[in-house]
């Protein structure tokens, strides 16, 4: 989305900024607020990016601290301002994006990186990463032992991606990661969140659910039930297939692998090898009736 810029008087230098950026002019609800030094007042500042422009040098310390996002001075240049409200409405995109319970970027930062390797002609590889019966879990100990379990995938899913430098870890949402990386290492970080994961989950329940090896809570329908311990369901497709042109077909992909491996018995990692989907189906080219090889934790 193009970020948006409302100003207060006039502000020859932000709309020169602002032409430069390609950004948009907009009188209310703006990505960012530019307004002189004469109008700032602390409670401005409220849920909106500020920036404070001709600020005396000798205020611009008591501007920031009272609130405002960014204070320049009147001799800024046109090229300075721009590159500064650039970097005051990126930082705080990310921000917004980020994950409190984990700290990881989410679903804008993954699927920007993926369309920026796609434009670059590189091949990029996603690994959805689900915990199952994570609701089972979050019935019997509650949210805060379930946000635990979530931020320990979390760590298990960073050091499995630190084979790959390039790799991007995400949290996307509830207790589902996904990971960016490269298909001749996709297979292997994939394993390796099953293999930490199983070790790990057990750890996080209690000694009498754990040694009985499942816990007996509600269902959807309010009846008592039986769920064993949590697992993981590790799914990964590539831009190796013919077809697989932008994001939202490659997360399609995964999206549909998702479903074929929740229909597996214990942790999973599958991995999506087909060279046509159902999208070219139009062509006479129909996908393989098994999307993916399964690798089990223990499969060589």
């Amino acid at each position: 989305m193009i970020p948006s810029v409302a100003f207060v008087g006039e502000q020859h230098r932000v709309v020169a900024a602002t032409e430069m950026l390609g950004w948009q002019v907009l009188e209310a609800e703006a990505d960012l607020l530019a307004l002189p030094w004469a109008e700032w007042e602390p409670l401005l500042a409220q849920g909106q990016l500020v920036l404070v422009t001709d600020v005396p040098p000798a205020a611009i310390a008591d501007v920031l601290r009272s609130g405002a996002d960014e204070a320049v001075g009147a001799d800024v240049s046109v090229a300075e301002l721009a590159a500064r409200m650039e970097a005051l409405v990126r930082r705080a995109r990310s921000e917004r994006d980020r994950s409190p319970l984990t700290g990881l970027p989410g679903a804008a930062r993954l699927e920007q990186v993926v369309r920026d390797r796609l434009e670059d002609g590189q091949t990029p590889a996603l690994l959805l990463l689900d915990i199952d019966t994570f609701k089972s879990f979050n019935d019997r100990y509650g949210h805060w032992r379930g946000d635990g379990l979530i931020q320990m995938l979390a760590t298990v899913a960073v050091q499995a991606a630190e084979t790959d430098e390039n790799a991007l870890v995400t949290h996307i949402g509830g207790d589902d990661l996904c990971i960016v990386t490269r298909p001749a290492l996709v297979d292997e970080i994939g394993r390796e969140c099953v293999r930490a994961f199983d070790d790990l989950a057990p750890e996080h329940y209690d000694e009498a659910d754990r040694r009985r090896g499942y816990v007996v809570t509600r269902s959807r329908t309010g009846q008592r039930k039986q769920f064993g311990l949590t697992t993981l369901t590790a799914v990964a497709a590539t831009a190796e297939a013919e077809d697989i042109e932008h994001f939202g077909q490659l997360f399609g992909v995964l999206a549909e692998l998702k479903d074929y491996a929740k229909g597996k018995s214990g942790s999973t990692y599958f991995r999506d090898r087909r060279r046509y989907h159902g999208w070219l189906d139009a062509q006479g080219q129909q996908p393989a009736s098994d999307p993916a090889e399964p690798t089990r934790r223990g499969d060589t």
